[in-house]
């Protein structure tokens, strides 16, 4: 035997005169003065019902009240995190000061929500507003940032294109789209740039949009290349989240092209590229950042190549700079994407340990072509501490240089013959029709010219 359960049945009416008489009601009721009092009964069981619908909307209105008034106090105390977080996190020295807001676009699950965060810029020369989506969590002790949430940020999706397939969330689907020709178009020029022939579209290089912290940009075997999802990322809100994405991914990017080149030759020619040219392989990627003309990194070239040149050209040691001009500005670019200067090649860590760094240890730039490019010795310190004496900036502009006398077919010709030639004294002659002496003098003056004191 089951237990009874009590059932409501709601109908609403305009009035008595529709209330509807069922054929049990006339059974019951034959006679029109038991009608009447039938539907006097049924008139009260109505009223009762209306009473108790009243109270129950009282009631939910008193409880989601309270629970807005909750929400305002618990929201205000997020916004107070909020505003500390901004203090208190690394980009104080930047200019993240108090300022930060949240907007109206708030997404709240019990005791999660999601945000997006607006932070103002108030430091000497920044005038940006930074942008970003932070999740945070209600504890004991007050709100606490919270990983991502995938499932708020939209399904999974991906879209191919002639060379890439891209992973990503429904949250950055605009960003997507908009930078996929982009990706395609670089994908393009890099191969040109470094000789090699174009190829049918095959999406066969993978770029995944993550939303774990993690390094950007790192790469394995199977051609992929990990982004952190833009809308996690605090971004000025000039810069596109389409750019987010393409800035980071020319790096990882241009190593891709710079192995494909390699690869594509026989086993005695990679052994002589790689043996006796190593850091000028690994100076591409840099290069490539850098000759990007409208991206935000590659703005900063100028700022760090000249410090190098004039470190290099400073005696005593003690009389050098220990980080550029425009320093913050430049680790505040950086920190964007989540990245050190020393993830592209850049002797600086925007860490405590740029300036406890010894004056002896004051980055220069390397100004002869003996050992540039030639087996540059291993370094017996952690590989995010850079070098004094690190080559990769140089070759850059060596690079730079190339493209900027020769033509840009002569890197592509430079790179087809490093496996063939163990150092500039036996390359530049074959490669560019002078000697390596002429070469580097050349080279020097275009230093001089491009970042002489100003």
């Amino acid at each position: 035997m089951g237990k009874d359960t009590a059932q409501l049945e709601w109908t609403f009416v305009a009035d008595d005169q529709t209330w509807p008489v069922t054929p049990s009601m006339m059974e019951q009721s034959p006679s029109m003065p038991n009608a009447v009092q039938t539907r006097t009964m049924h008139k009260t069981e109505r009223q009762m019902a209306a009473l108790i619908v009243m109270l129950a909307l009282l009631l939910a209105g008193g409880w989601r009240w309270h629970r807005r008034a909750a929400l305002a106090s618990s929201l205000a105390q997020l916004q107070t995190t909020v505003a500390a977080e901004a203090v208190a996190s690394p980009g104080v020295d930047i200019g993240m000061r108090p300022g930060a807001h949240l907007d109206d676009q708030q997404f709240i699950r019990g005791d999660l929500v999601m945000a997006q965060v607006s932070v103002r810029g108030l430091a000497a020369g920044d005038a940006s507003t930074y942008r970003a989506t932070h999740f945070y969590q209600r504890t004991d002790n007050g709100w606490q940032r919270s990983v991502p949430q995938p499932d708020w940020l939209g399904p999974a999706q991906t879209l191919t294109t002639a060379h890439f397939t891209i992973h990503y969330r429904a949250v950055d689907a605009a960003a997507v789209t908009a930078v996929a020709p982009r990706l395609d178009r670089l994908y393009e020029k890099l191969r040109r740039d470094f000789g090699l022939p174009p190829v049918d579209p095959s999406p066969d290089i993978t770029l995944r949009i993550t939303l774990e912290e993690q390094r950007n940009g790192i790469r394995d075997a199977e051609r992929v290349i990990s982004v952190r999802s833009p809308t996690l990322l605090t971004v000025p809100d000039e810069i596109t989240p389409a750019t987010v994405i393409l800035q980071v991914a020319i790096y990882p990017l241009a190593a891709l092209v710079r192995d494909e080149v390699v690869d594509q030759y026989p086993i005695e020619w990679k052994r002589g590229a790689t043996t006796h040219w190593k850091p000028l392989l690994n100076a591409l990627p840099l290069w490539s950042v850098w000759n990007q003309d409208d991206g935000p990194l590659a703005s900063w070239q100028v700022d760090v190549v000249r410090w190098l040149y004039q470190n290099a050209q400073t005696e005593p040691r003690g009389a050098r700079q220990a980080v550029p001009a425009g320093y913050a500005q430049l680790c505040r670019a950086y920190r964007v994407w989540d990245l050190s200067p020393t993830e592209m090649s850049i002797p600086l860590t925007c860490s405590e340990w740029d300036d406890q760094r010894s004056e002896r240890d004051y980055p220069a730039l390397p100004l002869q072509l003996v050992g540039l490019g030639q087996n540059w010795p291993d370094l017996a310190h952690d590989a995010l501490v850079p070098s004094p004496t690190e080559p990769a900036a140089a070759i850059a502009t060596i690079i730079d240089f190339i493209v900027t006398t020769y033509g840009r077919e002569r890197l592509a010709a430079c790179l087809a013959a490093v496996g063939h030639y163990e150092d500039w004294k036996s390359l530049t002659p074959s490669v560019f029709g002078v000697s390596a002496s002429e070469f580097e003098a050349d080279w020097l003056a275009y230093l001089e010219a491009t970042y002489g004191a100003r």
